[in-house]
Protein backbone atom coordinates (compact mmCIF):
# COMPACT_ATOMS: atom_id res chain seq x y z
CA UNK A 1 0.00 0.00 0.00
CA UNK A 2 1.42 3.42 -0.88
CA UNK A 3 2.25 5.70 2.04
CA UNK A 4 -0.36 8.43 1.29
CA UNK A 5 -3.17 5.88 0.96
CA UNK A 6 -2.02 3.90 3.98
CA UNK A 7 -1.61 7.01 6.13
CA UNK A 8 -5.05 8.22 5.13
CA UNK A 9 -6.62 4.86 5.92
CA UNK A 10 -4.78 4.64 9.25
CA UNK A 11 -5.97 8.11 10.16
CA UNK A 12 -9.52 7.11 9.21
CA UNK A 13 -9.55 3.91 11.21
CA UNK A 14 -7.75 5.54 14.11
CA UNK A 15 -10.87 7.66 14.34
CA UNK A 16 -13.27 4.89 13.34
CA UNK A 17 -13.31 2.82 16.51
CA UNK A 18 -16.17 1.05 18.26
CA UNK A 19 -17.30 0.77 21.85
CA UNK A 20 -17.28 -2.44 23.90
CA UNK A 21 -17.25 -0.91 27.34
CA UNK A 22 -16.62 -2.73 30.60
CA UNK A 23 -18.29 -0.02 32.63
CA UNK A 24 -21.31 0.82 30.49
CA UNK A 25 -21.29 3.04 27.39
CA UNK A 26 -20.47 6.74 27.55
CA UNK A 27 -22.08 9.04 24.99
CA UNK A 28 -20.52 12.36 24.19
CA UNK A 29 -23.79 14.32 24.43
CA UNK A 30 -24.20 13.08 28.02
CA UNK A 31 -20.63 13.98 29.02
CA UNK A 32 -20.00 17.31 27.26
CA UNK A 33 -21.54 20.50 28.67
CA UNK A 34 -24.03 22.54 26.69
CA UNK A 35 -21.28 25.17 26.24
CA UNK A 36 -19.18 22.74 24.17
CA UNK A 37 -17.15 24.18 21.31
CA UNK A 38 -16.72 20.84 19.52
CA UNK A 39 -17.36 17.16 20.20
CA UNK A 40 -16.26 13.93 18.52
CA UNK A 41 -17.44 10.39 19.14
CA UNK A 42 -16.52 7.24 17.23
CA UNK A 43 -18.12 3.89 18.00
CA UNK A 44 -19.35 0.62 16.46
CA UNK A 45 -16.86 0.77 13.60
CA UNK A 46 -16.35 -2.97 13.82
CA UNK A 47 -19.54 -3.18 11.75
CA UNK A 48 -18.01 -0.83 9.18
CA UNK A 49 -14.81 -2.88 9.00
CA UNK A 50 -16.87 -6.04 8.54
CA UNK A 51 -18.84 -4.37 5.75
CA UNK A 52 -15.68 -3.25 3.94
CA UNK A 53 -14.27 -6.75 4.24
CA UNK A 54 -17.47 -8.30 3.01
CA UNK A 55 -17.44 -6.12 -0.09
CA UNK A 56 -13.76 -6.78 -0.76
CA UNK A 57 -12.56 -3.23 -0.08
CA UNK A 58 -10.08 -4.47 2.55
CA UNK A 59 -7.82 -6.97 0.80
CA UNK A 60 -5.36 -9.35 2.44
CA UNK A 61 -2.25 -7.54 1.22
CA UNK A 62 -3.44 -4.24 2.64
CA UNK A 63 -4.38 -5.77 6.00
CA UNK A 64 -0.84 -7.18 6.23
CA UNK A 65 0.49 -3.69 5.54
CA UNK A 66 -1.74 -2.36 8.28
CA UNK A 67 -0.36 -4.88 10.75
CA UNK A 68 3.19 -3.89 9.84
CA UNK A 69 2.39 -0.19 10.06
CA UNK A 70 0.67 -0.40 13.44
CA UNK A 71 3.55 -2.59 14.62
CA UNK A 72 6.02 0.13 13.63
CA UNK A 73 3.94 2.66 15.59
CA UNK A 74 4.03 0.32 18.60
CA UNK A 75 7.83 0.29 18.46
CA UNK A 76 7.83 4.02 19.24
CA UNK A 77 5.77 3.57 22.43
CA UNK A 78 7.22 3.00 25.91
CA UNK A 79 8.85 -0.41 26.12
CA UNK A 80 6.26 -2.03 28.38
CA UNK A 81 3.42 -0.87 26.16
CA UNK A 82 5.12 -1.85 22.90
CA UNK A 83 5.87 -5.40 24.08
CA UNK A 84 2.28 -6.02 25.13
CA UNK A 85 0.87 -4.39 22.00
CA UNK A 86 3.11 -6.55 19.82
CA UNK A 87 1.70 -9.58 21.62
CA UNK A 88 -1.87 -8.41 21.08
CA UNK A 89 -1.19 -7.86 17.38
CA UNK A 90 -0.01 -11.45 17.12
CA UNK A 91 -3.41 -12.61 18.36
CA UNK A 92 -5.60 -9.92 16.81
CA UNK A 93 -5.08 -8.06 13.52
CA UNK A 94 -4.49 -4.33 13.64
CA UNK A 95 -7.87 -3.48 12.13
CA UNK A 96 -9.75 -5.71 14.56
CA UNK A 97 -7.82 -4.21 17.46
CA UNK A 98 -8.51 -0.62 16.44
CA UNK A 99 -12.12 -1.18 15.48
CA UNK A 100 -12.94 -2.71 18.85
CA UNK A 101 -12.09 0.53 20.66
CA UNK A 102 -14.04 3.77 21.03
CA UNK A 103 -13.23 7.40 21.66
CA UNK A 104 -15.05 10.48 22.85
CA UNK A 105 -13.56 13.99 22.96
CA UNK A 106 -15.10 17.31 23.92
CA UNK A 107 -13.75 20.87 24.02
CA UNK A 108 -15.37 23.67 25.98
CA UNK A 109 -14.55 27.03 27.57
CA UNK A 110 -13.96 26.80 31.30
CA UNK A 111 -14.13 29.73 33.75
CA UNK A 112 -11.26 29.01 36.12
CA UNK A 113 -9.58 30.95 38.91
CA UNK A 114 -7.18 32.55 36.41
CA UNK A 115 -9.73 33.39 33.74
CA UNK A 116 -11.25 31.59 30.80
CA UNK A 117 -9.43 28.70 29.17
CA UNK A 118 -10.11 25.82 26.83
CA UNK A 119 -10.67 22.42 28.36
CA UNK A 120 -10.09 19.35 26.19
CA UNK A 121 -11.25 16.12 27.78
CA UNK A 122 -11.94 12.65 26.47
CA UNK A 123 -11.75 8.91 26.92
CA UNK A 124 -10.51 5.85 25.09
CA UNK A 125 -12.35 2.58 25.60
CA UNK A 126 -9.91 -0.27 24.88
CA UNK A 127 -12.64 -2.68 23.83
CA UNK A 128 -12.26 -6.43 23.59
CA UNK A 129 -8.50 -6.28 24.20
CA UNK A 130 -8.87 -4.12 27.30
CA UNK A 131 -7.11 -6.48 29.74
CA UNK A 132 -3.68 -6.75 28.05
CA UNK A 133 -3.70 -3.11 26.96
CA UNK A 134 -4.61 -1.80 30.40
CA UNK A 135 -1.81 -3.94 31.86
CA UNK A 136 0.58 -2.29 29.41
CA UNK A 137 -0.87 1.13 30.23
CA UNK A 138 -0.20 0.63 33.93
CA UNK A 139 3.36 -0.53 33.27
CA UNK A 140 4.08 2.48 31.07
CA UNK A 141 2.71 4.93 33.63
CA UNK A 142 4.87 3.44 36.35
CA UNK A 143 7.81 4.76 34.36
CA UNK A 144 6.15 8.10 33.58
CA UNK A 145 5.50 8.73 37.29
CA UNK A 146 9.26 8.84 37.86
CA UNK A 147 9.53 12.10 35.92
CA UNK A 148 10.02 15.28 38.00
CA UNK A 149 7.01 16.87 36.32
CA UNK A 150 4.68 14.03 37.34
CA UNK A 151 2.57 14.17 40.46
CA UNK A 152 -0.37 12.09 41.64
CA UNK A 153 -3.44 13.87 42.97
CA UNK A 154 -6.76 12.63 44.31
CA UNK A 155 -9.71 13.49 42.08
CA UNK A 156 -13.12 12.20 43.12
CA UNK A 157 -11.52 9.42 45.11
CA UNK A 158 -9.20 8.26 42.33
CA UNK A 159 -5.42 8.68 42.08
CA UNK A 160 -4.96 10.74 38.91
CA UNK A 161 -1.55 11.34 37.37
CA UNK A 162 -0.75 14.89 36.39
CA UNK A 163 2.11 15.85 34.09
CA UNK A 164 2.75 19.50 34.86
CA UNK A 165 3.78 22.00 32.21
CA UNK A 166 6.65 24.40 32.78
CA UNK A 167 4.44 27.50 32.79
CA UNK A 168 5.34 30.17 35.33
CA UNK A 169 2.72 30.40 38.07
CA UNK A 170 3.01 34.20 37.94
CA UNK A 171 2.62 34.47 34.14
CA UNK A 172 -0.72 35.25 32.47
CA UNK A 173 -3.06 32.29 32.21
CA UNK A 174 -2.61 30.18 29.10
CA UNK A 175 -5.87 29.96 27.11
CA UNK A 176 -4.93 26.35 26.41
CA UNK A 177 -3.55 24.73 29.60
CA UNK A 178 -0.63 22.42 28.88
CA UNK A 179 -0.94 20.08 31.86
CA UNK A 180 -1.98 16.48 31.19
CA UNK A 181 -4.28 14.70 33.60
CA UNK A 182 -4.66 10.95 33.03
CA UNK A 183 -6.12 7.96 34.80
CA UNK A 184 -7.19 4.46 33.86
CA UNK A 185 -10.40 3.13 35.33
CA UNK A 186 -11.52 -0.36 34.36
CA UNK A 187 -11.36 -0.70 30.56
CA UNK A 188 -10.99 2.99 29.82
CA UNK A 189 -8.38 5.72 29.96
CA UNK A 190 -9.52 9.26 30.77
CA UNK A 191 -7.40 12.24 29.67
CA UNK A 192 -7.83 15.99 30.13
CA UNK A 193 -5.76 19.16 30.14
CA UNK A 194 -7.58 20.56 33.22
CA UNK A 195 -8.71 19.26 36.58
CA UNK A 196 -12.26 20.42 35.81
CA UNK A 197 -12.27 18.28 32.68
CA UNK A 198 -11.05 15.23 34.58
CA UNK A 199 -13.68 15.72 37.26
CA UNK A 200 -16.43 15.82 34.64
CA UNK A 201 -15.14 12.65 32.97
CA UNK A 202 -15.00 10.73 36.22
CA UNK A 203 -18.43 12.01 37.28
CA UNK A 204 -19.81 10.74 33.98
CA UNK A 205 -18.08 7.38 34.47
CA UNK A 206 -19.77 7.13 37.87
CA UNK A 207 -23.17 7.60 36.25
CA UNK A 208 -23.75 11.27 37.10
CA UNK A 209 -26.46 13.00 35.08
CA UNK A 210 -25.51 16.63 34.37
CA UNK A 211 -28.00 19.47 34.43
CA UNK A 212 -26.01 21.22 31.70
CA UNK A 213 -25.52 18.22 29.39
CA UNK A 214 -25.07 19.02 25.71
CA UNK A 215 -27.73 16.47 24.84
CA UNK A 216 -30.41 18.64 26.46
CA UNK A 217 -29.51 21.77 24.49
CA UNK A 218 -31.40 23.18 21.52
CA UNK A 219 -28.31 23.23 19.31
CA UNK A 220 -27.59 19.52 19.85
CA UNK A 221 -31.20 18.50 19.29
CA UNK A 222 -31.27 20.51 16.08
CA UNK A 223 -28.10 19.23 14.43
CA UNK A 224 -28.56 15.67 15.70
CA UNK A 225 -31.97 15.58 14.11
CA UNK A 226 -30.63 17.06 10.87
CA UNK A 227 -27.89 14.45 10.35
CA UNK A 228 -30.10 11.41 10.92
CA UNK A 229 -29.54 8.14 12.76
CA UNK A 230 -25.90 7.30 11.98
CA UNK A 231 -23.51 7.63 14.91
CA UNK A 232 -20.55 5.34 14.25
CA UNK A 233 -18.75 8.60 13.54
CA UNK A 234 -20.25 11.77 14.99
CA UNK A 235 -18.68 15.23 15.00
CA UNK A 236 -20.23 18.61 15.80
CA UNK A 237 -18.75 22.12 15.84
CA UNK A 238 -20.67 25.02 17.40
CA UNK A 239 -19.40 28.05 15.53
CA UNK A 240 -20.31 30.92 17.88
CA UNK A 241 -18.47 29.16 20.71
CA UNK A 242 -15.61 28.40 18.33
CA UNK A 243 -15.22 32.12 17.62
CA UNK A 244 -15.41 32.79 21.36
CA UNK A 245 -12.66 30.23 21.88
CA UNK A 246 -10.59 31.86 19.16
CA UNK A 247 -11.02 35.18 20.94
CA UNK A 248 -9.08 33.78 23.93
CA UNK A 249 -5.99 33.78 21.68
CA UNK A 250 -6.76 37.14 20.06
CA UNK A 251 -5.63 40.14 22.14
CA UNK A 252 -6.29 42.45 19.16
CA UNK A 253 -9.98 41.61 19.10
CA UNK A 254 -10.01 40.66 15.41
CA UNK A 255 -12.05 37.51 15.98
CA UNK A 256 -15.31 39.44 16.27
CA UNK A 257 -14.63 41.12 12.92
CA UNK A 258 -13.76 37.74 11.40
CA UNK A 259 -17.04 36.26 12.62
CA UNK A 260 -19.04 39.09 11.06
CA UNK A 261 -17.23 38.64 7.75
CA UNK A 262 -17.71 34.87 7.86
CA UNK A 263 -21.44 35.28 8.49
CA UNK A 264 -21.67 37.66 5.54
CA UNK A 265 -19.45 35.60 3.23
CA UNK A 266 -20.65 32.04 3.93
CA UNK A 267 -23.75 32.55 6.05
CA UNK A 268 -24.73 32.64 9.74
CA UNK A 269 -23.94 29.00 10.48
CA UNK A 270 -24.33 28.24 14.18
CA UNK A 271 -23.44 24.54 14.12
CA UNK A 272 -21.89 22.03 11.74
CA UNK A 273 -22.40 18.31 12.22
CA UNK A 274 -21.16 15.20 10.41
CA UNK A 275 -22.22 11.60 11.00
CA UNK A 276 -21.45 8.33 9.26
CA UNK A 277 -21.70 4.57 9.39
CA UNK A 278 -22.49 1.43 7.42
CA UNK A 279 -24.96 1.61 4.60
CA UNK A 280 -28.30 -0.01 3.96
CA UNK A 281 -29.27 -2.88 1.71
CA UNK A 282 -27.95 -1.23 -1.46
CA UNK A 283 -25.21 1.08 -0.18
CA UNK A 284 -21.88 0.20 1.40
CA UNK A 285 -21.10 3.35 3.43
CA UNK A 286 -23.35 6.29 4.27
CA UNK A 287 -22.69 9.71 5.77
CA UNK A 288 -24.65 12.85 6.45
CA UNK A 289 -23.93 16.45 7.34
CA UNK A 290 -25.84 19.49 8.53
CA UNK A 291 -25.37 23.24 8.50
CA UNK A 292 -27.66 24.67 11.19
CA UNK A 293 -28.73 28.27 10.56
CA UNK A 294 -31.54 29.07 13.02
CA UNK A 295 -31.43 32.79 12.17
CA UNK A 296 -32.18 32.05 8.53
CA UNK A 297 -30.12 31.62 5.39
CA UNK A 298 -27.58 34.21 4.34
CA UNK A 299 -24.26 34.77 2.62
CA UNK A 300 -23.08 32.46 -0.14
CA UNK A 301 -25.33 29.67 1.14
CA UNK A 302 -28.38 31.80 0.44
CA UNK A 303 -27.25 32.01 -3.19
CA UNK A 304 -27.14 28.19 -3.28
CA UNK A 305 -30.50 27.60 -1.59
CA UNK A 306 -33.75 26.72 -3.31
CA UNK A 307 -34.63 23.13 -4.15
CA UNK A 308 -35.52 21.84 -7.64
CA UNK A 309 -36.32 18.42 -9.06
CA UNK A 310 -33.34 16.23 -9.93
CA UNK A 311 -34.53 14.93 -13.29
CA UNK A 312 -32.51 12.43 -15.29
CA UNK A 313 -28.89 12.30 -16.42
CA UNK A 314 -27.98 15.81 -17.72
CA UNK A 315 -27.59 16.08 -21.48
CA UNK A 316 -24.04 17.38 -21.10
CA UNK A 317 -22.91 14.23 -19.30
CA UNK A 318 -21.15 12.02 -21.84
CA UNK A 319 -19.57 8.58 -21.49
CA UNK A 320 -16.20 10.13 -20.60
CA UNK A 321 -17.58 11.85 -17.47
CA UNK A 322 -16.18 10.66 -14.13
CA UNK A 323 -17.86 13.24 -11.87
CA UNK A 324 -20.78 15.62 -11.90
CA UNK A 325 -22.15 18.27 -9.53
CA UNK A 326 -25.32 20.22 -10.05
CA UNK A 327 -25.86 23.42 -8.09
CA UNK A 328 -28.65 25.97 -7.97
CA UNK A 329 -26.89 29.35 -7.97
CA UNK A 330 -28.53 32.76 -7.91
CA UNK A 331 -25.94 34.40 -10.18
CA UNK A 332 -27.89 37.64 -10.44
CA UNK A 333 -27.45 38.20 -6.70
CA UNK A 334 -23.67 37.75 -6.63
CA UNK A 335 -22.91 41.53 -6.77
CA UNK A 336 -25.29 42.18 -3.86
CA UNK A 337 -23.69 39.36 -1.87
CA UNK A 338 -20.23 40.80 -2.50
CA UNK A 339 -21.47 44.20 -1.29
CA UNK A 340 -22.66 42.62 1.97
CA UNK A 341 -19.28 40.94 2.47
CA UNK A 342 -17.44 44.22 1.92
CA UNK A 343 -19.79 46.08 4.28
CA UNK A 344 -19.10 43.54 7.03
CA UNK A 345 -15.39 44.38 7.26
CA UNK A 346 -13.85 47.89 7.13
CA UNK A 347 -10.59 46.35 5.97
CA UNK A 348 -12.28 45.49 2.64
CA UNK A 349 -12.91 49.10 1.71
CA UNK A 350 -10.51 48.84 -1.22
CA UNK A 351 -12.45 45.89 -2.56
CA UNK A 352 -15.61 47.98 -2.42
CA UNK A 353 -13.99 50.64 -4.57
CA UNK A 354 -13.00 47.98 -7.10
CA UNK A 355 -16.59 46.69 -7.11
CA UNK A 356 -17.81 50.16 -8.01
CA UNK A 357 -15.72 49.98 -11.17
CA UNK A 358 -16.48 46.44 -12.34
CA UNK A 359 -20.09 46.00 -11.15
CA UNK A 360 -21.73 47.20 -14.41
CA UNK A 361 -19.71 44.70 -16.48
CA UNK A 362 -20.27 42.01 -13.86
CA UNK A 363 -24.04 42.47 -13.92
CA UNK A 364 -24.09 42.48 -17.73
CA UNK A 365 -22.52 39.00 -17.66
CA UNK A 366 -24.38 37.56 -14.67
CA UNK A 367 -27.90 38.83 -15.35
CA UNK A 368 -28.48 36.59 -18.43
CA UNK A 369 -27.58 33.46 -16.43
CA UNK A 370 -30.18 31.10 -15.02
CA UNK A 371 -29.74 29.15 -11.79
CA UNK A 372 -28.72 25.68 -12.97
CA UNK A 373 -24.97 25.03 -12.95
CA UNK A 374 -23.24 21.75 -13.80
CA UNK A 375 -19.64 20.97 -12.89
CA UNK A 376 -18.37 17.99 -14.88
CA UNK A 377 -15.07 16.12 -14.65
CA UNK A 378 -14.01 14.05 -17.65
CA UNK A 379 -11.29 11.51 -18.40
CA UNK A 380 -9.82 10.90 -21.85
CA UNK A 381 -8.03 7.75 -22.99
CA UNK A 382 -5.28 6.77 -23.37
CA UNK A 383 -4.41 8.35 -20.04
CA UNK A 384 -1.89 11.20 -20.18
CA UNK A 385 -0.92 14.03 -17.86
CA UNK A 386 -3.73 16.12 -19.38
CA UNK A 387 -6.45 13.45 -19.32
CA UNK A 388 -8.36 14.90 -16.37
CA UNK A 389 -10.45 17.90 -17.41
CA UNK A 390 -13.12 20.08 -15.85
CA UNK A 391 -16.09 21.82 -17.44
CA UNK A 392 -18.75 24.13 -16.02
CA UNK A 393 -22.10 24.52 -17.81
CA UNK A 394 -24.44 27.31 -16.71
CA UNK A 395 -27.95 27.65 -18.11
CA UNK A 396 -28.58 30.97 -19.87
CA UNK A 397 -31.90 32.71 -20.52
CA UNK A 398 -30.44 35.41 -22.80
CA UNK A 399 -27.56 33.97 -24.90
CA UNK A 400 -27.40 37.04 -27.19
CA UNK A 401 -27.13 39.41 -24.24
CA UNK A 402 -24.43 37.24 -22.64
CA UNK A 403 -22.41 37.08 -25.90
CA UNK A 404 -22.64 40.85 -26.27
CA UNK A 405 -21.49 41.33 -22.66
CA UNK A 406 -18.53 38.99 -23.13
CA UNK A 407 -17.55 40.74 -26.36
CA UNK A 408 -17.75 44.13 -24.66
CA UNK A 409 -15.48 43.08 -21.81
CA UNK A 410 -13.08 40.95 -23.88
CA UNK A 411 -10.41 43.58 -24.38
CA UNK A 412 -10.22 44.90 -20.82
CA UNK A 413 -10.40 41.38 -19.37
CA UNK A 414 -7.60 40.05 -21.54
CA UNK A 415 -9.89 37.55 -23.30
CA UNK A 416 -8.74 36.37 -26.73
CA UNK A 417 -11.58 35.49 -29.16
CA UNK A 418 -11.42 32.72 -31.75
CA UNK A 419 -13.84 30.72 -33.89
CA UNK A 420 -14.53 27.01 -33.40
CA UNK A 421 -17.09 25.12 -35.48
CA UNK A 422 -19.23 28.20 -35.86
CA UNK A 423 -19.02 29.18 -32.18
CA UNK A 424 -17.13 32.03 -30.55
CA UNK A 425 -14.64 31.01 -27.87
CA UNK A 426 -12.96 33.46 -25.49
CA UNK A 427 -9.79 32.38 -23.67
CA UNK A 428 -7.97 34.08 -20.81
CA UNK A 429 -6.06 33.60 -17.58
CA UNK A 430 -8.47 33.39 -14.64
CA UNK A 431 -6.78 36.35 -12.91
CA UNK A 432 -7.94 38.51 -15.78
CA UNK A 433 -11.60 37.58 -15.31
CA UNK A 434 -12.60 40.08 -12.65
CA UNK A 435 -16.25 40.25 -13.80
CA UNK A 436 -16.78 36.49 -13.30
CA UNK A 437 -16.57 35.46 -9.62
CA UNK A 438 -18.36 32.12 -9.97
CA UNK A 439 -18.43 29.02 -7.77
CA UNK A 440 -16.48 26.18 -9.36
CA UNK A 441 -14.47 28.35 -11.73
CA UNK A 442 -11.35 26.43 -12.84
CA UNK A 443 -7.90 27.76 -12.08
CA UNK A 444 -5.33 28.97 -14.59
CA UNK A 445 -6.13 29.50 -18.27
CA UNK A 446 -9.80 29.03 -19.10
CA UNK A 447 -12.02 29.26 -22.15
CA UNK A 448 -15.63 30.39 -22.43
CA UNK A 449 -18.28 29.84 -25.07
CA UNK A 450 -22.00 30.54 -25.37
CA UNK A 451 -23.90 27.69 -27.02
CA UNK A 452 -27.10 25.67 -26.67
CA UNK A 453 -28.59 28.23 -24.26
CA UNK A 454 -25.64 27.75 -21.91
CA UNK A 455 -22.35 29.31 -20.88
CA UNK A 456 -19.48 26.80 -21.08
CA UNK A 457 -16.41 27.39 -18.94
CA UNK A 458 -13.33 25.15 -18.81
CA UNK A 459 -9.99 24.49 -20.44
CA UNK A 460 -9.80 24.65 -24.24
CA UNK A 461 -10.10 20.89 -24.75
CA UNK A 462 -13.09 20.54 -22.41
CA UNK A 463 -14.98 23.42 -24.03
CA UNK A 464 -14.23 22.19 -27.55
CA UNK A 465 -15.39 18.67 -26.65
CA UNK A 466 -18.65 20.08 -25.27
CA UNK A 467 -19.25 22.13 -28.41
CA UNK A 468 -18.71 19.03 -30.58
CA UNK A 469 -21.36 17.14 -28.59
CA UNK A 470 -24.12 19.71 -29.22
CA UNK A 471 -26.92 18.05 -31.13
CA UNK A 472 -25.64 14.56 -30.42
CA UNK A 473 -28.77 13.51 -28.58
CA UNK A 474 -28.20 9.82 -29.16
CA UNK A 475 -25.15 9.44 -26.94
CA UNK A 476 -25.51 7.62 -23.66
CA UNK A 477 -24.49 8.98 -20.30
CA UNK A 478 -22.13 6.94 -18.13
CA UNK A 479 -23.61 3.84 -16.49
CA UNK A 480 -22.29 4.83 -13.06
CA UNK A 481 -24.40 8.02 -13.13
CA UNK A 482 -27.54 5.96 -13.60
CA UNK A 483 -26.69 3.89 -10.51
CA UNK A 484 -26.22 7.07 -8.48
CA UNK A 485 -29.47 8.65 -9.66
CA UNK A 486 -31.37 5.48 -8.75
CA UNK A 487 -30.43 6.08 -5.10
CA UNK A 488 -31.66 9.67 -4.97
CA UNK A 489 -34.94 10.57 -3.26
CA UNK A 490 -37.99 11.52 -5.26
CA UNK A 491 -37.92 15.09 -4.01
CA UNK A 492 -36.50 18.48 -4.87
CA UNK A 493 -32.90 19.17 -3.83
CA UNK A 494 -30.62 22.20 -3.69
CA UNK A 495 -27.62 20.30 -5.08
CA UNK A 496 -26.52 16.81 -6.01
CA UNK A 497 -23.48 15.06 -7.37
CA UNK A 498 -21.79 11.81 -8.26
CA UNK A 499 -18.28 10.50 -8.68
CA UNK A 500 -17.03 7.39 -10.44
CA UNK A 501 -14.68 6.30 -7.65
CA UNK A 502 -13.01 3.24 -9.22
CA UNK A 503 -12.08 4.87 -12.52
CA UNK A 504 -11.02 8.06 -10.74
CA UNK A 505 -8.69 6.16 -8.42
CA UNK A 506 -7.03 4.32 -11.28
CA UNK A 507 -6.72 7.48 -13.36
CA UNK A 508 -5.33 9.54 -10.47
CA UNK A 509 -2.67 6.89 -9.77
CA UNK A 510 -1.67 6.71 -13.44
CA UNK A 511 -1.59 10.49 -13.90
CA UNK A 512 0.50 10.83 -10.75
CA UNK A 513 2.92 8.20 -12.08
CA UNK A 514 3.22 9.96 -15.45
CA UNK A 515 3.80 13.34 -13.83
CA UNK A 516 6.49 11.90 -11.56
CA UNK A 517 8.26 10.36 -14.54
CA UNK A 518 8.04 13.66 -16.44
CA UNK A 519 9.46 15.52 -13.45
CA UNK A 520 12.32 13.05 -13.16
CA UNK A 521 13.13 13.39 -16.86
CA UNK A 522 13.06 17.18 -16.63
CA UNK A 523 15.30 17.19 -13.56
CA UNK A 524 17.73 14.77 -15.17
CA UNK A 525 18.02 17.04 -18.21
CA UNK A 526 18.24 20.33 -16.30
CA UNK A 527 20.52 19.29 -13.42
CA UNK A 528 22.30 15.95 -14.03
CA UNK A 529 24.44 16.32 -10.89
CA UNK A 530 21.44 16.80 -8.60
CA UNK A 531 19.71 13.92 -10.35
CA UNK A 532 22.62 11.61 -9.61
CA UNK A 533 22.50 12.64 -5.93
CA UNK A 534 18.80 12.04 -5.32
CA UNK A 535 17.75 9.33 -7.76
CA UNK A 536 18.64 6.63 -5.27
CA UNK A 537 16.33 8.24 -2.67
CA UNK A 538 13.29 8.11 -4.94
CA UNK A 539 10.68 5.44 -4.35
CA UNK A 540 11.84 2.07 -5.60
CA UNK A 541 8.28 0.98 -6.20
CA UNK A 542 7.73 -0.27 -9.74
CA UNK A 543 6.07 2.22 -12.06
CA UNK A 544 2.96 0.11 -12.39
CA UNK A 545 2.62 -1.07 -8.78
CA UNK A 546 0.63 1.88 -7.46
CA UNK A 547 -1.68 1.69 -10.47
CA UNK A 548 -2.16 -2.05 -9.97
CA UNK A 549 -2.94 -1.53 -6.28
CA UNK A 550 -5.45 1.19 -7.13
CA UNK A 551 -7.07 -1.10 -9.70
CA UNK A 552 -7.40 -3.94 -7.19
CA UNK A 553 -8.85 -1.60 -4.58
CA UNK A 554 -11.22 -0.16 -7.16
CA UNK A 555 -12.60 -3.60 -8.05
CA UNK A 556 -14.71 -3.48 -4.88
CA UNK A 557 -15.87 0.12 -5.15
CA UNK A 558 -18.78 1.55 -7.04
CA UNK A 559 -19.68 5.22 -7.48
CA UNK A 560 -20.20 7.83 -4.78
CA UNK A 561 -23.30 9.99 -4.70
CA UNK A 562 -24.65 12.84 -2.60
CA UNK A 563 -27.47 15.33 -2.42
CA UNK A 564 -28.31 18.36 -0.29
CA UNK A 565 -31.61 19.99 0.60
CA UNK A 566 -32.19 23.50 1.90
CA UNK A 567 -34.69 24.86 4.39
CA UNK A 568 -35.17 27.95 6.51
CA UNK A 569 -32.94 26.47 9.23
CA UNK A 570 -30.03 25.44 6.98
CA UNK A 571 -28.84 22.57 4.79
CA UNK A 572 -28.96 18.79 5.10
CA UNK A 573 -26.57 16.62 3.09
CA UNK A 574 -26.58 12.87 2.48
CA UNK A 575 -23.71 10.87 0.96
CA UNK A 576 -23.33 7.22 0.04
CA UNK A 577 -20.80 4.87 -1.54
CA UNK A 578 -22.09 1.94 -3.59
CA UNK A 579 -20.28 -1.37 -3.97
CA UNK A 580 -19.04 -2.37 -7.39
CA UNK A 581 -21.61 -4.14 -9.51
CA UNK A 582 -19.65 -7.38 -9.09
CA UNK A 583 -19.53 -6.98 -5.30
CA UNK A 584 -23.21 -6.02 -5.16
CA UNK A 585 -24.19 -9.20 -6.98
CA UNK A 586 -22.34 -11.48 -4.56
Amino acid sequence: MTDPLRNSMVALLACCTATVSMAGPLRIQEVAPDSAVAVLQVREVSDLVATLRGHGVLIDEDEADWDAYIGSVADELPSGFSVVLDGVLQETGALDLISSMSIGVATWIDDGDRGKSLTVAGWVDFGVQAEPITTAWDAAWEEIRKRPSAVTESVLGRDVDRLQSQADAESPADPMPKDLWAVRAEGRAYISNTRAGMERLLDAADGTTFDDALGDSESWSAVRGMVGPHDALLFALFTERAFEAGGLFDPMGLTHMLQASTDAFIGPIRAIAVAGGTGGSDTMVEASAALWMPEGLGGLLRLLAGDTQIGGVPKWLGPDAISVTRLNVRFKRIPDWLRQVVASNPMLMGVGQMLDQIEPAMRAILDPLDREMLMIGTLTHPISQESLRDLQVIACSNPVGLSDALTATAAESGMEPREFQGHQIWSTELDGLGPLPMPGMPAGRVSLAVAADSLLVGDDAAVEAALRSIGDHGRDGPAWAGRVLDQFPDEAVAAWGGWNLPESLIAAAEVSRLRMRAWEAELKADDPELWEEIKGELAEEADSESTERAAKFAEALGPLGWWATSADDGFRLRLFVLPSEAAASR
